[in-house]
């Protein structure tokens, strides 16, 4: 069974009213409830499904999700922002994650390269260090 989910929050559910208020957009989420042992999307599509038809086929509708949820944003005239969220039950805490394509050995060193980043866009239009950016 695929089981990929694609909605676009609305501030009376679980969305912060505040993005609505400030940006008169609300936020897509696309979430992949498969384990990442039988489709990880963050792979190239043939690693991610390992040759199985079902999960090529979730593979497609989970970026084909992203792609729309792009699109609708581009059809804004605004800049956009797309975050992968990851969660680690396997942490005594449940962490959740984002990745920012910045290794953890250079996080842990402050060897920070805006430059390399996924965030960067983000950080250029902002009045603050990417530091600041990167670390809250």
């Amino acid at each position: 069974r695929i089981n990929v989910l694609y909605r676009q929050i609305t501030p009376q559910t679980s969305s912060p009213p505040e993005i609505a208020e400030v940006t008169g957009e609300t936020p897509h989420m696309i979430v992949s409830q498969l384990h990442r042992s039988k489709m990880d999307p963050n792979r190239e599509r043939e690693e991610a499904a390992q040759g199985d038809f079902q999960a090529e086929y979730a593979f497609d509708t989970y970026h084909g999700f992203i792609e729309k949820a792009q699109d609708l944003v581009k059809k804004t005239g605004n800049p956009g922002i797309q975050f992968d969220i990851h969660g680690y039950s396997s942490h005594p805490d449940l962490w959740f994650e984002l990745g920012y394509l910045i290794d953890n050995e250079d996080l842990d060193r402050g060897k920070l390269r805006r430059s390399e980043s996924s965030i960067k866009s983000l950080a250029e239009r902002v009045d603050v260090s990417f530091e600041q950016v990167l670390r809250g």
